[in-house]
């Protein structure tokens, strides 16, 4: 149940970039789950580095949380 949880963000990147044609992006080891999530949302795949405002990672792990502890 974990993992299948874990690769929801995946799952979520994957389809909304396909549903606007744009390539699929796969997780990068170096990023935590929060930029891991953005980076598969935002990036492009011909940058070589993604780049995230730190106040953006702490707002949607807030979010992340709020809405976890509401389900």
């Amino acid at each position: 149940m974990i993992r299948m949880i874990a690769k929801m963000p995946t799952i979520a990147a994957a389809a909304y970039r396909t549903s606007i044609g744009l390539p699929i992006v796969t997780p990068k080891k170096k990023y935590g789950y929060i930029e891991n999530f953005l980076y598969m949302m935002f990036s492009n795949p011909l940058d070589d580095e993604f780049v995230i405002d730190p106040k953006i990672v702490k707002a949607m792990e807030v979010i992340f949380i709020t809405h976890a502890d509401h389900e």
